[in-house]
């Protein structure tokens, strides 16, 4: 994965959407050995940090809450190399709303071990239910190309990252969903990406992976344009 800076508007736009060059990194996954962190192999790790917690719900409240064994876990093997932070469950782009039980985690992570950056998937994983309450969707879901998407992700984006104080990055997501609708003006995929991490001052996490898939999977040309 590459992080992408999106291109700046003034001086001070690019200082917050810019995310700082760490070298090499590696995701922090706990069946890994803990040789796979030395300094000689990594400059950097990528946690995930719900691998960490625990949810509970407390009547209609969902918490989200670190255990700390498992974070004490993390920090030994990661050891004194930089660290960046890279969410699956925000849901930013839900239209109802996200996932705000997670939005209070990240805030207690990074008093105890600051991170560097922080990302997550340009999906969503709710939709509202009979009821309006959240109905998950089971698996991420890409969003469609129009203006209000557009505005809805971009002002979440804006407000992430004053929250966290720290540059924050959006990722191309893998999905099996062919020919989504789209506005002219936004366009596809590519267009989305770009329209909203200009309008949110963010950057993008460009997962290769990611990309190669949808265009197999999709029929277009990775290299295009």
């Amino acid at each position: 994965m590459l992080s992408v800076p999106s291109a700046p508007r003034s001086a001070s736009s690019e200082h917050a959407a810019c995310a700082k060059v760490l070298g090499i990194g590696f995701s922090y996954i706990t069946t890994l050995p803990a040789d796979l962190y030395r300094p000689a192999l990594l400059d950097f790790v990528e946690i995930t940090p719900e691998m960490l917690c625990r949810a509970r719900r407390d009547g209609e409240v969902l918490s989200i809450d670190l255990v700390p064994d498992k974070l004490e876990r993390a920090r030994a093997m990661c050891g004194a190399r930089p660290i960046v932070v890279h969410g699956v469950e925000l849901s930013i782009g839900s239209a109802l709303h996200w996932n705000t039980g997670y939005l209070d985690m990240p805030d207690r992570f990074q008093a105890i071990w600051p991170f560097h950056w922080h990302s997550e998937h340009l999906t969503y994983q709710t939709i509202p239910g009979d009821d309006q309450r959240p109905l998950s969707t089971s698996v991420p879901l890409p969003l469609p190309g129009t203006t209000e998407v557009v505005h809805l992700v971009g002002a979440r984006t804006a407000a992430i990252r004053r929250r966290y104080g720290v540059p924050f990055l959006l990722e191309n997501p893998a999905h099996f969903l062919a020919r989504l609708p789209h506005e002219p003006e936004i366009g596809g995929e590519v267009g989305l990406m770009a329209a909203i991490t200009q309008h949110g001052n963010c950057g993008q996490l460009l997962d290769l992976h990611n990309l190669y898939c949808n265009a197999v999977n999709h029929g277009f040309d990775a290299f295009a344009g």
